[in-house]
């Protein structure tokens, strides 16, 4: 069995801490935050910031964002928990910045100096240190040299004394051979999804009484939660887009002065790799060009993260012309170099090659057609915003605004379902959330440069729809429901045949799909969610399972091999690199985790709920 190979556990790099820290600031700016300086809280002597406490909530949003699939706004994010967790975060990171000062570590201004120096965040094309790029992020953060340099002065000290705790941080060879034994044992196995026309009765017809019970059964399935009937009046740019005129004479104006977007020159999307000497770069590109290895698992093996190697698109022009002509010398996407630089000897990788482009104006004429309305309406609005606000203030209605103005008046019975256009919007489901009967109708900014305000009129408790409103989603969800049932009696008794020792094809469901040398990890087209989890629990060889799936999926499987991890694949040496840095990854976590928390309970530890309250509502 494979055995866990002794590496240091967080041998990361201080410069990718910090180059997070600093992509985070710039894209943010976070450096005075709504004119709020207090500190939110401590732990022992060391503070937390506002500004601390915003940028962990900024990612931790934007985390729980890309999880479910929607842009949270702050309140939907914090209803998620995104404020406690963004308080375990910074209250963490003060733990272990105020354990470092209490025991004394720290670093000389000529270690910060050279970890700014070498950071890739401010490397120009040519490798060396930009200080315009420097300066540029250090406007952006608000910050001046000297307190940047004791932010970076803090992520070293903080780094020394995690990675003291981590040094040689390896799991136990059980805990490894018992996780690869989970993770690489294999299956072979057939299985064929039963479907609505094997059963016998494919067209079941349900009675009265039968919808009735289903209904009166499952009242949960045909509530409405409670909603909030809503009158508003809004107005966005695409209703009045089409109302505004513009000549081609503006648009050639435009065509002209975005010209580089309509006429782009031939680029590449590249990775750099830079070695201590040509010959150590000659010898990678052997290897990799020899099958030995690739070009990921070098930038693996050289300690550096994939995306920090990653130059992006470049463009002839933006490169030296010894790089420029081996780059734009070859259409394959290969491996290239090594080519000297100012920082050594240098592999590329071309990941992709963009062909030269252009549009011409007649081509690109209705697409700024469709911008250009699009921002006179924008502007349209913003002009009127002041009188539309004046008018309510005023006290007129929004059905006098309406009636006054170019706004749309409209009615919404509001709830989590809701699928109005209007509750596209987050400022609208914002409002509509905290809206109650004393809230007075205050215009508002939607996403895309429109407007609206609203009026709550009353709110509806949750109600059970009439049982006649409803009959055609109760009758879908009877058949729906027959006919899970049929297929998994069906499949129950073929797979009785099967065990028995019937091959596939006298059963008469036709033939089976054949899945051979399946991982637990991987992944079956087309199959219920559920298929290989049901799989791996057969630990006999000619036994198999009916598999109930989402959506009343039903699928009958059995198996054919139980086959041991494939220890000389290549497949199976990636995943150990994989999954080593996984398990080391996790088991850091847990260990520093354990440590500050242990911190944060001996210290004396302070939030300020009135200033992070303060904050929530700018964050409205």
């Amino acid at each position: 069995m494979a055995k866990f190979s002794h590496k240091k556990a967080m041998n990361v790099p201080v410069w990718i801490l910090l180059g997070l820290l600093i992509l985070g600031l710039m894209g943010f700016g976070i450096g005075n935050y709504s004119g709020v300086t207090d500190k939110i809280g401590s732990v022992g002597d060391e503070e937390i910031t506002v500004d601390e406490y915003y940028q962990a909530l900024q990612e931790v949003t934007r985390n729980l964002s890309s999880r479910v699939n929607v842009q949270l706004t702050y309140p939907e994010a914090i209803s998620f928990g995104a404020d406690r967790e963004a308080i375990g975060i910074v209250s963490r990171t003060a733990a272990l910045d105020n354990e470092a000062y209490n025991i004394g570590i720290s670093v000389g201004d000529n270690v910060v100096l050279e970890q700014i120096r070498n950071e890739p965040g401010f490397r120009g094309l040519d490798g060396n240190f930009d200080t315009n790029a420097y300066n540029f992020t250090l406007e952006n953060l608000g910050m001046t040299g000297s307190e940047f340099d004791e932010v970076v002065r803090k992520e070293i000290s903080r780094s020394l004394l995690s990675g003291s705790l981590l040094s040689d941080l390896v799991p136990s060879e059980v805990f490894w051979n018992k996780y690869i034994d989970y993770n690489f044992h294999r299956r072979t196995f057939r299985w064929i999804e039963i479907t609505d026309d094997m059963v016998r009765n494919p067209d079941p017809q349900a009675s009265d009484s039968d919808l009735r019970a289903l209904y009166d059964e499952n009242p949960e399935d045909y509530t409405l939660p409670s909603s909030k009937e809503i009158t508003y009046v809004w107005l966005t740019p695409d209703m009045i887009s089409s109302s505004f005129s513009v000549s081609d004479e503006e648009l050639q104006t435009l065509y002209n002065a975005r010209i580089d977007e309509y006429k782009r020159p031939e680029s590449r999307i590249v990775d750099r790799l830079v070695f201590p000497t040509t010959e150590e770069a000659n010898l990678a590109l052997d290897q990799i060009n020899s099958g030995i290895t690739d070009f990921d698992q070098v930038v693996i093996d050289s300690g550096i993260r994939i995306e920090d190697i990653d130059l992006g698109e470049v463009f002839r022009s933006d490169l030296s012309p010894e790089v420029g002509n081996l780059l734009f010398s070859t259409d394959e996407l290969s491996v290239l170099g090594p080519v000297q630089s100012s920082i050594g000897p240098a592999l590329f990788r071309i990941n992709g090659i963009i062909s030269a482009r252009e549009t011409p104006f007649e081509d690109a004429r209705e697409e700024l057609m469709v911008e250009r309305n699009q921002e006179l309406a924008i502007a349209s609005i913003q002009s009127n915003f002041e009188s539309y606000q004046d008018s309510l203030a005023a006290g007129a209605t929004l059905e006098e605004l309406a009636q006054e103005t170019d706004l749309v008046l409209a009615t919404i019975q509001y709830n989590a379902l809701s699928d109005d256009p209007i509750a596209e919007f987050a400022t609208f489901r914002n409002t509509a959330a905290q809206i109650d009967e004393n809230s007075f109708p205050e215009l508002m900014e939607l996403e895309n440069g429109g407007v609206m305000a609203m009026r709550l009129d009353q709110t509806i408790p949750p109600a059970l729809q009439p049982f006649e409103s409803v009959r055609d989603e109760v009758q879908g969800n009877w058949v729906a429901s027959e006919l899970g049932k049929q297929k998994f009696q069906l499949a129950e008794e073929h797979l009785a045949a099967l065990e028995g020792g019937a091959p596939f094809g006298a059963i008469g469901l036709g033939e089976p799909r054949l899945e051979s040398g399946v991982l637990r990890i991987d992944s079956i087209k087309d199959a219920p969610q559920n298929l290989l989890q049901e799989v791996f629990e057969i630990d006999v060889v000619a036994k198999g399972a009916v598999v109930s799936g989402e959506n009343n999926r039903i699928a009958l499987v059995l198996l054919d091999e139980i086959l041991p991890p494939e220890e000389d694949s290549e497949e199976f040496a990636g995943y150990l690199s994989f999954l080593e840095s996984q398990i080391t990854g996790g088991l850091s976590r847990d260990i520093i985790n354990s440590y500050t928390v242990d911190l944060i309970n001996n210290a004396e530890f302070e939030i300020n709920q009135e200033i992070l309250n303060s904050v929530h509502s700018q964050l409205q």
